[in-house]
């Protein structure tokens, strides 16, 4: 089993997985991350969308030098089958259906070409991205590495 826990001090996560890891758990932990629409900003810091398409969005070969080496396309499926740009916040466009689409159709549909184009060229504009933080490949911003860099590089 993995846990996926908030923690503010390397303390508190160096004592969580001294619990759980004997109980055969493998513990991930981040800290705040910047949730577009949210009520409060939990991480302290100025949120500022960055220019460009982000790394949710990005194609293939954007990751030719990153951890993924060019195998990814990121795009997820909510329960409904409803394909949406990122996990971050579902509510972000919809690019396509999956009960009624191919997912090679959805990635290269005109949905997600129309999403990606406004993204490159008016992200201020848009109601979810205009205020996320998350970066391009390459400069993926805090929260991202903040939520998915191993420990050593989180604290």
């Amino acid at each position: 089993m993995i846990t996926k826990t908030i923690v503010n001090h390397r303390e508190d996560a160096l004592r969580w997985t001294q619990l759980l890891q004997p109980l055969g758990w493998l513990p991930e932990f981040r800290g705040w991350m910047a949730l577009p629409e949210s009520i409060e900003n939990m991480t302290g810091r100025d949120i500022q969308a960055p220019k460009g398409v982000c790394v949710f969005m990005a194609e293939p070969e954007a990751f030719n030098a990153h951890p993924w080496f060019g195998e990814v396309r990121l795009l997820y499926v909510d329960t409904d089958g409803l394909v949406v740009p990122c996990c971050i916040h579902p509510q972000a466009g919809v690019l396509g259906n999956l009960k009624i689409q191919r997912y090679s159709e959805i990635l290269a549909g005109q949905a997600r070409a129309d999403f990606k184009a406004q993204m490159a060229n008016d992200r201020p504009s848009m109601k979810v991205c205009g205020g996320c933080e998350m970066g391009p490949a390459g400069d993926e911003g805090p929260s991202f590495w903040n939520s998915m860099a191993p420990p050593e590089q989180t604290w």
